[in-house]
């Protein structure tokens, strides 16, 4: 078995080095890492170090505490400063992990908890997200990056929070949304509550940002999350 792995390695090294030139002007490209995982195995990567996950809490009903689904989507990774693309994940909003499911060695499915502090960005489902480590402003931990713009950038942080049910004598979880919107501007995070919280971090724009509210309290109940984003891209064109 040791013979047969070191020589599929091995081969795997030679298809590395005769295609390696072809790839190198696309090493951005996600697909070049797709290629590269699928002819070394994922489980020969440095992906394959996380925790095997266990789940703890039974959920009965569409409450569940993942992030757009419970279910794997497709996703990219950067782990421990290497890029893994189209990898089935999924991310726990209520302890704030990333868990993917990857392929053993006997060809099954294995569901690993990523080393968080090993995590540096990731996508999924066409969401980005980023590890951010400021402790002393009581930031860390993963965030939706929503918008970027002149000297600030625009997160949110998707939190669930968990509440324990009896039903028949049949105990369960359910997990209701917690989420917060995060303004970096000037090296300083500020939790942005409402339009008002931004009109005293730019009371230069507080017209605008009055007038754009007035005509768009329709978006902000059914989409809070394109209204920010559209405020935050008014706001940028305003500092241009």
């Amino acid at each position: 078995m040791q013979k047969k792995n070191f020589l599929g390695l091995f081969i795997a090294f030679l298809a590395l080095i005769n295609l390696s030139a072809s790839y190198a002007q696309n090493g951005s490209n996600p697909e070049y890492y797709e290629w590269f995982d699928a002819i070394i195995g994922v489980e020969n990567t440095g992906l394959y170090d996380g925790i095997e996950y266990k789940e703890k809490y039974r959920t009965i009903n569409e409450k569940h505490k993942f992030f757009l689904s419970p279910n794997f989507l497709k996703g990219d990774v950067i782990y421990d400063g290497q890029i893994y693309a189209n990898i089935d994940m999924k991310y726990d909003l209520h302890e704030d992990l990333l868990l993917v499911k990857l392929k053993n060695k006997d060809g099954g499915d294995v569901i690993l908890e990523l080393m968080k502090d090993k995590v540096n960005s990731f996508s999924i489902a066409g969401n980005n997200f980023v590890q951010l480590k400021s402790e002393e402003q009581g930031i860390t931990g993963f965030y939706e990056v929503l918008s970027r713009g002149k000297g600030f950038t625009f997160f949110k942080k998707n939190k669930k929070h968990r509440k324990e049910k009896l039903d028949k004598k049949v105990v369960y979880s359910e997990f209701n949304n917690d989420d917060e919107y995060i303004l970096l501007y000037n090296d300083i995070y500020s939790s942005i509550k409402s339009k008002r919280t931004l009109t005293k971090i730019f009371p230069e724009y507080k017209k605008d940002i009055n007038v754009f509210h007035d005509n768009n309290e329709n978006l902000l109940r059914s989409n809070p999350d394109a209204y920010m984003s559209e405020l935050m891209r008014l706001i940028d064109k305003l500092m241009s």
